[in-house]
């Protein structure tokens, strides 16, 4: 049998007691180390051989010693190891167990108990977690967090790490069908095109309100055919541009003065630019009341546009005259 050194020290940075009874600590050098704060315990059971806060996959490795075999790393947490956006939840690691394990929860960790298959199921960093389709899903199944879902799908969806058919498989095998409807009702909106959670976020807010569907991302192109702006929410036909401006991002000098030029860009071709923030999201009737005011008052906006302005508005001013809204100058 091995024989540890003296001073605790140990290769491994996660050990059952078991598996540290069988690298050589006694059960006293064991309880030793765990008064002295240089070992500690994040669940009954398992240790931690270096004293700190533990990385991600590491927190996953202590909860999966804890629960034994059988669990997969999902929820928020499979979304964190996939290296998709945080989502707000309660703290601890959360885990799908079988359906026959026994149904209670331990403190650190979360536990759900919905039916896996293989394909719901992938590996990183070594550790089983939920794929990127089946962890939306998860997450879409509870209806208070159907913002989220879609932040998760759309995000999932721009990197590559799932497509529409992967999303409507994983609905598919939901085994409760209250829960597969009322997921299969947000992530029918998801959208790889959008590039950031408030983008999505803002998204959701203008379908939920019965408002036609924005294009993500747009691009602004000029007479070459270069792209010399990208819009995060826009409706091309009613030449409307929704902005999403973060602090982290839109207040330095420099950005602010960016963004102005910018905006008046964007103007030159016809476009009234909305600029949303924070609040904007945590106010849903307020930004949907700004779009719909917005989206009415369009076309007689666009009908005093002068054509010079460019194909952008000598476009939209066709479309409303198909429509009978009226006549565009010649």
């Amino acid at each position: 049998m091995p024989y540890p050194r003296a001073d605790g020290d140990c290769a491994e940075l996660l050990v059952t007691r078991e598996r540290a009874r069988s690298l050589g600590f006694t059960d006293i050098r064991i309880n030793t180390l765990l008064r002295s704060g240089r070992w500690w315990a994040p669940h009954p059971g398992v240790l931690a051989t270096r004293p700190g806060a533990l990385e991600l996959p590491d927190q996953c490795r202590a909860a999966l010693l804890y629960q034994d075999d059988g669990a997969t790393v999902s929820h928020s947490t499979a979304a964190r190891l996939l290296g998709l956006p945080d989502i707000p939840r309660p703290a601890g690691v959360e885990l799908t167990l079988p359906p026959s394990r026994t149904r209670r929860q331990q403190r650190g960790l979360r536990r759900h108990w919905p039916y896996l298959l293989d394909t719901d199921i992938t590996e990183v960093d070594g550790l089983p977690c939920t794929t990127a389709a089946r962890t939306a899903v998860d997450i879409a199944r509870e209806p208070r967090m159907r913002p989220w879902a879609i932040v998760l799908a759309d995000a999932a969806l721009r990197a590559g790490l799932t497509t529409p058919e992967d999303l409507a498989g994983a609905l598919d095998r939901v085994a409760d069908r209250r829960e597969a409807t009322i997921a299969r009702r947000s992530l029918m909106l998801a959208d790889g095109r959008s590039r950031s959670p408030q983008e999505s976020h803002a998204r959701l807010i203008l379908l939920d309100a019965g408002l036609p569907a924005p294009e993500p991302n747009w691009p602004l192109r000029d007479a070459t055919g270069q792209v010399v702006a990208i819009g995060d929410l826009v409706y091309p036909k009613w030449l409307l541009w929704f902005e999403y401006d973060g602090v982290e991002v839109h207040s330095s000098p420099v950005a602010f003065q960016a963004d102005r030029v910018r905006e008046r860009l964007i103007r030159s071709y016809g476009f009234e630019v909305i600029r949303l923030v924070r609040v904007d999201l945590r106010t849903p009737g307020q930004l949907s009341t700004i779009a719909s005011s917005a989206l009415a008052s369009a076309p007689e906006r666009i009908s005093h546009l002068p054509p010079s302005m460019g194909p952008y508005v000598r476009t939209a001013q066709r479309a409303l005259w198909s429509a009978g809204a009226f006549r565009p100058a010649s």
